[in-house]
């Protein structure tokens, strides 16, 4: 098992080596076994996707990637024995009647990422786990919007867990929250943005000193200013972010990493 995982890193190295792209990485320390792919068109994507669940692996993040070329799909997989779909849909308003009926077949949404084709045509994709936990989400259109429904869903016991913010052609905002249901000792998440790299990087240590870590991670443009967007948990395991590095630095550090028994976990592409 250990040959295979060991595999399965430097095969990720491999993928990533020639892959044009501004990215950014929140690594966390773990012993799970994971598989990286990136530059996959979205059936390529659909195909390698199957064939990792046939494997006992399953989608754990996921990123889309267009800039002047074909769009494009990156995953990061995790072993898991858990049951996983992975569903794109047209429309939001089919998007959450997909939602509504994985509901109802007990699978929970675990992770959400879409992409506009024009301003009124937007495609959303979602990776549900089968596990009956309780979560919404919710389509947003401002930092303050989603400020707002986070301190909301917190009174009601729903956390934030992800958030995904896109654009359309014609430079409108979309934030997507996702909030899952928790115990009332569970402890609050939070989110956290700013228009400041080294203002964001100083609330990312102050809040590991309080025990909260990064979990999450989102950069956008609004009005011609580059914002940044943490999620954050109450954990006790180190994290590192690697945020804006071209693709040889950001493979160079990150095998530096995986040897100090960091696991990339979530990954962010600048459009």
């Amino acid at each position: 098992m250990k040959q295979l995982f060991l595999t399965t890193i430097l095969s990720s190295f491999i993928f990533f080596l020639n892959a044009q792209s501004i990215i950014s990485g929140v690594f966390q320390a773990s012993e799970a076994e994971m598989v990286y792919e990136h530059g996959l068109k979205w059936t390529a994507f659909q195909h390698k996707n199957d064939s990792l669940n046939q494997n006992g692996y399953r989608l754990y993040d996921l990123e889309t990637y267009k800039g002047s070329g074909d769009r494009t799909f990156w995953g990061i997989w995790i072993k898991s024995d858990l049951p996983a779909v992975v569903e794109s849909v047209y429309g939001w308003a089919s998007f959450v009647e997909k939602k509504r009926a994985m509901t109802s077949d007990s699978f929970l949404l675990t992770k959400v990422t879409a992409y506009a084709v024009s301003d009124k045509e937007q495609y959303y994709i979602g990776v549900w786990v089968k596990e009956d936990t309780p979560h919404k989400i919710w389509k947003l259109d401002s930092r303050e919007g989603l400020a707002q429904k986070t301190e909301e869903m917190a009174r009601q016991d729903f956390f934030i867990r992800n958030v995904e913010v896109f654009s359309s052609p014609n430079k409108t905002l979309i934030f997507l929250a996702l909030f899952h249901k928790g115990k009332v000792t569970t402890p609050r998440n939070y989110v956290y943005t700013s228009d400041d790299l080294k203002v964001f990087k100083t609330s990312v240590l102050q809040r590991q000193k309080s025990g909260f870590r990064l979990v999450d991670f989102e950069n956008f443009e609004e009005k011609g200013t580059r914002w940044y967007l943490g999620v954050f948990e109450k954990g006790d395991y180190e994290t590192v972010l690697l945020e804006g590095q071209e693709t040889p630095d950001f493979n160079g550090k990150w095998e530096i990493l995986e040897e100090q028994g960091l696991r990339l976990m979530d990954i962010e592409l600048e459009e």
